[in-house]
């Protein structure tokens, strides 16, 4: 009899865990635009929504298919997608589990600068953290791939040289937390965000006609259970 109920107890195991996944879940709160106390550069207007093949667009064309291997990246995955934009700058945002893909558009015909040393990731205890960006990535991945970087946590420790974007142009970047590049038993790269829900932000400097504004980003992220038949209605709606 003990038998028969100890089936019966998995099988409603088996079945409450098939009927619900976990979502991960990172909105954009909100925007502002630190040092530009004028409102120079107008309205800055937030938009949500999903984009697919969130990877296309951030990729070496000579790592590609190793960095998959490595990343364990399906093909085709949907994932939520965050973007700003005032007169002169369009950031997107999209958050995977150790890196932040970050896209800005120059929208003005002048040039700007990112500046990485003046920039920091603001984690869920209200820290704050010096970033790097996606150069040190691509070490970082060669280095796993078996291409040694003996001077790769100095390179890491250093002073970083301001990313440049040239009028009309778009940059694809990474923004990742410097803390979370450790070594053990070779570089990793830690888990981004380790709570189930929390504010966490992100500030970026951008050098625009020779002045320095600060975009301070603020998100909520959050797990959310999910019942199957929702799962469901998610994998057949279409997003714009």
């Amino acid at each position: 009899m003990k038998k028969y109920i100890l089936i019966a107890l998995s099988l409603l195991v088996l079945i409450a865990t098939g009927c619900t996944s976990v979502e991960k879940k990172t909105s954009l709160v909100k925007v502002e635009r630190i040092g530009d106390i004028d409102n120079k550069y107008g309205e800055i207007v937030i938009r949500d929504g999903k984009i697919i093949n969130p990877v296309e667009g951030f990729k070496t064309p000579t790592l590609k298919s190793d960095i998959n291997k490595l990343t364990n990246r399906k093909k085709d995955i949907e994932i939520n997608s965050m973007e700003y934009e005032d007169e002169i700058v369009k950031m997107n945002f999209v958050f995977t589990d150790d890196d932040i893909k970050l896209s800005i558009e120059n929208k003005s015909d002048n040039i700007i600068k990112i500046d990485w040393d003046s920039s920091v990731y603001i984690d869920e205890n209200a820290l704050c953290w010096r970033v790097v960006n996606k150069d040190y990535k691509w070490k970082y991945y060669k280095e796993r791939l078996g291409i040694k970087y003996m001077s790769f946590i100095k390179d890491v420790s250093n002073v970083q040289e301001m990313t440049i974007i040239e009028g009309k142009e778009i940059r694809n970047d990474y923004i990742i937390p410097k803390k979370n590049v450790v070594y053990v038993d070779g570089w990793n790269i830690q888990k981004l965000i380790k709570v189930e829900k929390g504010d966490i932000g992100i500030l970026l400097a951008i050098e625009i006609d020779g002045e320095k504004y600060e975009y301070l980003s603020s998100f909520y992220h959050e797990q959310i259970e999910k019942e199957k038949a929702d799962i469901e209605t998610d994998e057949h709606s279409e997003f714009s």
